[in-house]
C-alpha cells in the first residue's frame, strides 16, 4: 500500500506506469488485430485502430517525458480522449461480432471465421477503454504538474523596462532627433523620376 501512495505522489511517474499498463495491452490488441485482420469490411479498421493506439503510446511518452509544453498536454488530452471513445465502440463491436453465425450459404461482406478472435479483440479494446480513460481523467487534472516551466506566461513580467535599452539589454545607438541641415537638392533625377 505504501508503494501505491508514493506512487501517487509522484504524479509524472504515476501517469508513466499507467502508460506502461496501456501499451502492454497495446501490444496484445494488436497482435488480436493481426489475427483478425482479414475480417470483412472491418479487418482494416481495427488494425488502423492498433496503430492508432501504438502512436499514441510513443506520442504520449514523448509529452510527458520531453515536451511538457502547454500545447502538447492540450493535444494529448484531446487525442486521449478521442482514442478512448474509439476504444469503447472497439469493443462493443468486436463483442457483438463475437456472437455471429456461421451460415451455410456464402453470403458477399460477411465473414464468421474467427470468434474468439473477434472476442479477443473486444475483451484488450475493453482494458484499453478502462485504462484510457483513467488516463485521460488523470492528465486532465493533473494537467499542471505534466506541463514543464518553459515558456510559460507567468514567466513574462508585466513591469516595463526602464533601463532605456531595446529588448532589455544591448548597445543602440538612436538616429539623430532632428533633421540634417543639408539642403534638398531637386534637381537630380531619382529612381522614382524615371
Amino acid at each position: 500500500m505504501e508503494h501505491v501512495m508514493e506512487l501517487l505522489s509522484e504524479r509524472k511517474s504515476a501517469l508513466l506506469s499507467l502508460l506502461g499498463v496501456q501499451s502492454v495491452f497495446v501490444l496484445c490488441f494488436a497482435i488480436c488485430s493481426f489475427v483478425v485482420a482479414d475480417t470483412a469490411n472491418m479487418g482494416f479498421n481495427v488494425v488502423l485502430t492498433a496503430i492508432l493506439n501504438v502512436g499514441f503510446c510513443g506520442g504520449t511518452y514523448y509529452v510527458i517525458r520531453k515536451s511538457q509544453t502547454p500545447l502538447g498536454v492540450g493535444f494529448l488530452i484531446g487525442a486521449s480522449t478521442g482514442l478512448t471513445i474509439l476504444s469503447l465502440m472497439t469493443a462493443v463491436y468486436w463483442g457483438q461480432l463475437g456472437e455471429c453465425e456461421t451460415t451455410k450459404t456464402n453470403i458477399d461482406q460477411y465473414s464468421c471465421d474467427n470468434k474468439s478472435g473477434y472476442r479477443a479483440v473486444s475483451a484488450f479494446a475493453s482494458l484499453l477503454f478502462i485504462t484510457q480513460f483513467a488516463f485521460t481523467i488523470l492528465v486532465v487534472v493533473w494537467k499542471d504538474n505534466v506541463i514543464g516551466d518553459t515558456g510559460l506566461y507567468e514567466d513574462i513580467s508585466g513591469q516595463p523596462d526602464t533601463s532605456g535599452a531595446p529588448y532589455g539589454g544591448g548597445s543602440f545607438d538612436p538616429p539623430p532627433s532632428k533633421p540634417s541641415d543639408a539642403p534638398f537638392d531637386s534637381g537630380k533625377a531619382v529612381s522614382a523620376d524615371l
